[in-house]
């Protein structure tokens, strides 16, 4: 298991780390579901293109400011930036991002909305099995 405070206090010159590739993974996930380049990624971030590719490849680290650009951009919760899933990848209990996001988006939508989305999730389910 990683030891976060030791991660954290990593020298900023040493990168990439165990931090930053993990972050770095997070969004090129992200961008490639939204469909985007990092040239469209970079232009929406406010970003250029080579410091989205050295972020993806976690050798440049990022801002809570730049976070906020990157959240709004790929259309990801804030936390899904941060999620510690890779600081404890044994732990089954805990939601993976994908779930977390899903979980998100799903407590801001009324009762009715969240009663259809419910449905079509039993229906695939049902689809599928």
């Amino acid at each position: 298991m990683i030891n976060l405070p030791e991660l954290m206090k990593s020298d900023k010159r040493n990168l990439p780390n165990k931090f930053t590739t993990a972050l770095g993974d997070l969004i090129r996930q992200a961008r490639i579901e939204a469909g985007m380049s990092q040239n469209d990624l970079a232009w929406s971030a406010y970003f250029n293109q080579a410091s989205i590719s050295l972020i993806e490849s976690g050798r440049r680290s990022v801002s809570a400011e730049e976070i906020v650009y990157l959240s709004l951009a790929l259309n990801k919760p804030i936390q899904y930036f941060y999620s510690m899933d890779f600081l404890h990848p044994t732990e089954n209990n805990s939601l993976s991002v994908l779930e977390q996001d899903l979980l998100f988006k799903a407590r801001k939508l009324n009762q009715q909305d969240l009663q259809k989305v419910i449905a079509q999730i039993n229906a695939i389910g049902e689809f599928y099995s």
